[in-house]
């Protein structure tokens, strides 16, 4: 048993064995990008960059005194660096709330996905499947390389038939998100801890 085969068991990575349409098509002697041709769009759309979920101000309260508790336990402990992180965690999602989700243009194309002025090619992507983050839909597109790991394209109500029925041809459709051992955990904390009334 080898170090990547545990690592890839427990979510921290994702290498795969087989061999897959992008792989082949990598191992090509000639370059993907020769053989393109004229980009033409397929399908385009303006949507939100980001969605948000508006919070109650009950959860709101509540985490704000579950992280002056834990800083002032950290002050008692003399950890001041723990109490800079709080703080920096609590001011950070303040400003992402607070600044407002820009319109973005996203578009499919026989070249790749453009989101945001950025082209990815169909090659540098791996998978796709469809999740509702704060009830909008988005379109989640892994890709191969490490940086960025995954796509977030937030799609417009009836966006999504069209959109699948584009991507299926390039890459595989998955039913639900993958799930590593990190997401499970989180998920099985999270239902525990309910802010809900």
């Amino acid at each position: 048993m080898e170090l990547a085969d545990i690592t890839n068991f427990l979510g921290m990575t994702n290498i795969k064995k087989e061999k897959s349409r992008v792989a082949i098509a990598q191992t090509q002697a000639v370059s993907p990008r020769e053989d393109l041709g004229e980009k033409i769009s397929l399908y385009a759309w303006e949507a939100i960059s980001r969605p948000q979920k508006a919070l109650d101000k009950k959860m709101i309260r509540t985490l704000i005194i579950i992280a002056v508790i834990f800083s002032l336990i950290f002050i008692l402990m003399q950890e001041f660096l723990l109490v800079v992180l709080i703080a920096s965690i609590i001011f950070m999602s303040y400003i992402i709330r607070a600044t407002p989700a820009e319109s973005l243009r996203y578009e499919l194309n026989t070249h790749g996905v453009s989101y945001a002025g950025t082209l990815y090619y169909w090659y540098d992507l791996s998978r796709f499947f469809f999740k509702n983050t704060a009830g909008a839909e988005v379109l989640c597109v892994d890709t191969i390389s490490g940086i960025p790991g995954r796509l977030y394209l937030t799609l417009n109500p009836g966006d999504r038939e069209k959109v699948k029925e584009i991507t299926e041809k390039y890459f595989d459709f998955l039913e639900s998100e993958p799930k590593t051992f990190v997401d499970k955990a989180y998920d099985s904390v999270l239902d525990k801890i309910s802010f809900e009334k």
